[in-house]
């Protein structure tokens, strides 16, 4: 979906904001894969919001005095903030999701059977240490009882 597509469905939706709610959450989540991927910057929505701003405010002064710019960008603000707002919840929540999987996927690299594996290279390990201090131990008598 495109910014103008979701300034428009907004304005639309006007008295019901909640039923883009749907729409608004995929999109955040569109924009979590990104920010996970290294191809977005959180700081960009302040970006985004004060471009759009300085955008409006320089479409509206050409019809309108200052001080009725300066109303119309207020409500602007509010409408902006508050759909950047839910996309962000979006982008939150996607986020949380991938770092969950991330360390479920962690977790398996220890599944049942390497956790076998591991005990019986630590058992194997342990015999393999007490085989190498038995002979030092035979040899330490032998030469005990060769001097005597």
């Amino acid at each position: 979906m495109r910014f103008m597509q979701v300034i428009e469905g907004a304005v639309k939706a006007l008295d019901h904001l909640t039923s883009l709610d749907v729409i608004l959450d995929n999109l955040g989540r569109r924009h979590g894969k990104l920010e996970v991927n290294g191809k977005f910057r959180s700081y960009y929505w302040s970006v985004f919001l004060e471009c759009s701003i300085y955008c409006l405010r320089h479409a509206f002064s050409r019809k309108m005095n200052d001080k009725e710019v300066d109303h119309v960008i207020i409500l602007w603000r509010y409408l902006l903030r508050d759909v950047m707002k839910k996309i962000k919840a979006g982008t939150t929540a996607d986020i949380a999701h991938r770092m969950h999987q991330m360390s479920i996927d962690d977790s398996r690299k220890y599944s049942l059977t390497a956790i076998k594996h591991k005990e019986s290279n630590a058992s194997s390990a342990e015999n393999s240490s007490k085989n190498l201090q038995r002979p030092n131990k035979i040899y330490s008598t032998n030469v005990i009882t060769d001097r005597l």
